[in-house]
């Protein structure tokens, strides 16, 4: 098997994974490709120690500015390198760990956005969409609109 991970944000190749199977319960990520910055940090973007799970976040030239008027999204999304050097790293939402032999496994992610034939879907948004539209009715039967 051979996985090649990277979000949109990050120029899309981040890491590279190359062996037969993936291990118990992980996807492989690899090791960062040698223009990338990876880390793993906790809710609070400190970073964890080596085996501990937390949130991915990538760095190097490749990344993103941000996202097209939407600065919100960009704030919380890209958010400054703790080393203190002036760059910055994009929080990827994916839940990850570092392996002893210094590969990043993929564990899930820390929110409920899925992928449907490679396009994120934000269940949040689509739900939103839906109770705005004529007819639409929660659980109980109430209508949520005209």
């Amino acid at each position: 098997m051979i996985n090649h991970y990277g979000p949109t944000e990050t120029a899309v190749v981040y890491s590279r994974a190359r062996r037969a199977q993936s291990r118990a319960g992980t996807l492989p990520l690899g090791k960062p490709l040698a223009h990338v910055k990876a880390r793993i940090v906790d809710a609070d973007g400190n970073a964890v120690p080596k085996g501990a799970t937390g949130e991915l976040c990538i760095g190097g030239a490749s990344v993103a500015h941000g996202y097209l008027n939407r600065p919100s999204l960009t704030a919380e999304r890209f958010v400054p390198d703790p080393d203190g050097n002036g760059a910055r790293l994009y929080r990827t939402g994916d839940r990850s760990r570092r392996l002893p032999d210094g590969e990043y496994a993929f564990l899930g992610r820390l929110d409920d956005q899925v992928k449907i034939r490679g396009f994120r879907v934000e269940p949040e948004e689509v739900a939103a969409r839906l109770r705005n539209e004529h007819g639409v009715r929660d659980r109980s039967g109430d209508r949520l609109r005209g």
